[in-house]
Parts: C-alpha cells; sequence; structure tokens
C-alpha cells in the first residue's frame, strides 16, 4: 500500500476540517448559510462574533438592555434578511398610511418616547469584563409607524414585522439589563 497517496487528500481534509470548526466558532453564520439582502447587504463575515444585541428605548430606565444569545440575533437578521423594501422613495412613502397615530398635533417629545433602537454591535472582552464594541447593523423604529428606513437612514422603505416588533417589546424583560452585563 502506497502511503503517499494518502497524504494530500488526508492534509486536505484536515484543513478543510478545521476551517470549519474555526468559522462556526468566530462567525454567526456559515458561508452556504448566508447570503445578502436587500435589507442587511452585509458580508457573513461581518457577522464576526462574540456579537451583541442591544436593544434601547427611553421606557428601560434611560439604559439599554443587551443579549448574548446567538439564537436573538440570528432571529433579528434573518427576520430582515427575508424583507424587500417598500418603497425607495421619500415621496412614496408619504403617500402610504405609515402611522396608527395622528401625528398632525405631536411634538418632538412623543417620537423620542417611542423610538426603539435595535444595534447588533461585537462584544470586545477586556481584561475587566465586556465593553460594547463597533456597530455591525442598526435600525429605529417607532410604536406608531409600521415602516423602518433602511440602512444609513436611506429613503429605503420596509415595513417591521409584527413578530420582530413583539421581540423588541419584550427585550425589556427578557434582555439583561446595562449594570449586569458590565458591572457598572
Amino acid at each position: 500500500m502506497n502511503v503517499k497517496k494518502f497524504i494530500l487528500p488526508s492534509t486536505l481534509l484536515i484543513l478543510l476540517i478545521s476551517a470549519l470548526i474555526y468559522t462556526n466558532i468566530n462567525y454567526l453564520y456559515m458561508p452556504y448559510q448566508y447570503s445578502k439582502s436587500e435589507v442587511v447587504p452585509l458580508d457573513w463575515t461581518e457577522f464576526e462574533g462574540p456579537l451583541l444585541l442591544e436593544i434601547c428605548h427611553d421606557g428601560f430606565d434611560g439604559e439599554c438592555v443587551y443579549s448574548r444569545d446567538k439564537e436573538d440575533i440570528e432571529f433579528i437578521i434573518d427576520s430582515l434578511r427575508e424583507l424587500e423594501y417598500v418603497t425607495k422613495s421619500r415621496g412614496e412613502f408619504r403617500e402610504l398610511e405609515y402611522s396608527t397615530e395622528d401625528l398632525t398635533d405631536v411634538g418632538m417629545g412623543y417620537y423620542f418616547d417611542n423610538q426603539y433602537n435595535v444595534i447588533i454591535r461585537q462584544l470586545e472582552t477586556t481584561k475587566d469584563g465586556y465593553d460594547l464594541g463597533y456597530w455591525v447593523y442598526s435600525f429605529d423604529f417607532y410604536t406608531f409607524s409600521d415602516y423602518v428606513n433602511g440602512p444609513g437612514g436611506s429613503y429605503y422603505y420596509y415595513e417591521l414585522p409584527d413578530e420582530v416588533r413583539e421581540f423588541v417589546y419584550k427585550a425589556g424583560n427578557d434582555f439583561t439589563p446595562h449594570d449586569e452585563l458590565f458591572g457598572e
């Protein structure tokens, strides 16, 4: 039996298995599990872990709440990846019935009280614990609006699914408070 015939295939197999293990440990998605979309135009390599889901709202006692759970982050990203833009025009957006409220007499305070910020960011490990890393993806939405602005504040709008809204609304009770995660 010629051992030299098995050296190259064995080496390639070991390298392939090592690459798969490394990717599975360090990234949210494997390359074959993820594809870009209109609403989430990021490559799978941009979801390098560890990742943190941060949700901010004035009703959370002025603090944000956090989840390090991979399933929570995947739920948000996967839900948004399935969406398409309703419109790519601010004029068309104004023609949509985008609000469940009469906003003609409402001051700016109403807007801020009803805004949720959803941020996916890297979680950096420090010698003292954790620190917030750079933003990977984010979106903001208002409780009274069915639609969300596209990434980067563009005039592209998509409709946020009800299950994502409910998930975000429950985050105040289900996620980790700032003090608990960062020890401040």
